[in-house]
């Protein structure tokens, strides 16, 4: 499978669990899980930056995370190669390539991966209203939504609960989407709300 040992095309959304769309194995799930209960790994350096993150060597390119490679490790990956899949707008998801052979040395990715990347994202995008798509940008609808929250929690001193219920309110009165009235607080307020449109 693309010269690695497991895959994982994971949705990552600021503050929600990674949801995998596609993932191969056991392993794949837990080293995308690793990194997002440590907040660090190849695969959020992907997403937040839009360009391939890799870890050819454990050994060798750990120290750029070094929580994720202490635990990678341990359950047995060799290598890491991340590659975004994106619009020329937004990264959306991400291709999680791992290795799982010991004294696995690798000086570059294996070589079709970014071309199958590069399909997957086509495939992904073929249909905007495919459930994968729709799936993502409810993601991304309940992250700005909990951010809204927040916000206004914090500027108002009152708990997340009652401005749930208010926010929800407002919308309702407003005649607008819960999602898009929420865009809308948090431009006013300076934050860039995330996801795709």
């Amino acid at each position: 499978m693309l010269g690695a040992d497991a895959a994982a095309i994971t949705v990552q959304a600021s503050g929600l669990l990674p949801q995998h769309l596609a993932v191969t194995s056991p392993l794949a799930r837990r080293a995308e899980e690793i990194q997002w209960v440590a907040g660090e790994g190849p695969s959020l350096t992907a997403f937040e930056t839009g360009e391939p993150a890799l870890m050819l060597c454990m050994d060798r390119d750990g120290p750029a995370w070094p929580f994720f490679a202490d635990s990678a490790r341990g359950i047995g990956v060799s290598g890491v190669f991340v590659f975004p899949l994106r619009t020329a707008a937004a990264t959306f998801d991400t291709l999680t390539l791992y290795g799982a052979r010991r004294n696995d040395r690798r000086e570059e990715p294996p070589a079709a991966a970014q071309t199958f990347g590069d399909m997957a994202t086509a495939v992904l995008l073929a249909d905007m209203d495919s459930e994968i798509v729709g799936h993502v940008r409810a993601i991304a609808d309940a992250d700005d939504i909990n951010i809204t929250i927040a916000i206004l929690s914090a500027v108002h001193g009152i708990g997340t609960h009652e401005t749930g219920l208010w926010l929800r309110a407002a919308a309702d009165e407003a005649g607008r989407p819960l999602a898009a009235f929420a865009r809308e607080i948090m431009a006013r307020h300076g934050h860039k709300p995330g996801g795709i449109r």
